[in-house]
């Protein structure tokens, strides 16, 4: 995700002895990141692992000390590209309570920037107002994603925002994915954007009553749009070829992208629902094993789907 200039965090980077807090906690949160990554040959930075990985909880943990300062006195998109960063790590790490906190802190700071505005960078460079765009909308696709995860009503609304999404073919290639013989990429970050969407379509579908007048006919549509979003990945970045194709360090990323397509299959065609027949055939304990497994992976929203879900979609129940 091209939350940062390498050009300008560069600059940050090296002029580090002369800069504010802010630049310290963008390094910090970098590194936790950073160590957090899968490391070619050297597999994933598991919380049991080493001291690297207490390392990066260190360096998170540091740079969290001084996130309510940068939200509330910070006046630059830098504040905004540590937040969304922290925001990034506590997910990966599972702590939903302290990325919805960073996310809603770095939600705040972008609308004091607006940064969703195109004349807030009409007098800007070139390259600055795309660096600008480009945290925007990392921030709106993390936002609208822990929002799903979550059960929480979203901070963004489209209506408001008039800058343009990110480009399908970036001159500058950030963004995008490669296979390792380098024939085919993935733009990672316009379909992570574009999968955001369709989660928000989501959350608002599962908070209205099904069989409610335009339920059905809304839910078709979001299917018919996840299906379109599949269909337009590149056949060597599918889920069939992706290990194949994939370089190593790209995997822990793409593995998450495509849980997240997963889990909004699973909750669109209702699987996890009490009527589904596969639930029907587990024993009470299975029962309550598989809605555990459900509320920890989808999160609270499939409490409301495991109490009144309908039964799942004939056609594409069969598929899950």
């Amino acid at each position: 995700m091209p939350l940062f200039q390498e050009k300008v965090f560069d600059k940050v980077l090296f002029a580090s002895y002369n800069h504010s807090t802010t630049a310290w906690s963008a390094i910090l949160a970098i590194s936790a990141i950073g160590i957090r990554m899968t490391i070619p040959g050297k597999g994933l930075a598991a919380a049991s692992d080493l001291p690297q990985s207490a390392n990066a909880d260190q360096y998170a943990c540091k740079a969290l000390s001084v996130a309510f300062d940068l939200a509330s006195t910070s006046g630059n998109i830098l504040a905004v590209q540590v937040l969304v960063a922290l925001a990034m790590f506590f997910t990966c790490m599972g702590n939903m309570e302290k990325a919805s906190a960073l996310i809603a802190m770095a939600v705040n700071l972008a609308h004091r920037l607006q940064l969703y505005s195109k004349h807030s960078a009409q007098y800007m460079q070139k390259e600055v107002a795309e660096q600008r765009h480009r945290v925007f909308w990392v921030l709106f696709s993390l936002e609208k994603t822990i929002s799903y995860q979550t059960t929480r009503p979203s901070m963004l609304a489209g209506a408001e925002i008039d800058i343009p999404p990110p480009s399908n073919h970036p001159l500058d290639g950030n963004g995008i994915v490669w296979s390792r013989d380098r024939r085919s990429s993935l733009n990672y970050f316009r379909k992570t954007l574009d999968l955001s969407l369709v989660l928000s379509e989501l959350s608002h579908i599962h908070s209205i009553a099904s069989g409610s007048e335009g339920w059905a006919t809304r839910l078709s549509r979001t299917r018919t749009t996840l299906e379109n979003w599949y269909k337009s990945i590149p056949l060597e970045f599918q889920l069939d070829n992706v290990l194949s194709n994939a370089r190593e360090e790209d995997r822990m990323q793409l593995t998450k992208f495509y849980h997240a397509y997963i889990f909004a299959l699973l909750s669109m065609h209702c699987f996890f629902s009490p009527k589904a027949k596969w639930m029907l055939r587990l024993s009470q304990h299975g029962r309550e094993a598989a809605q555990s497994y459900a509320t920890e992976t989808i999160g609270f929203r499939a409490v409301r789907c495991l109490s009144q879900c309908e039964p799942p979609l004939l056609k594409p129940g069969a598929c899950c």
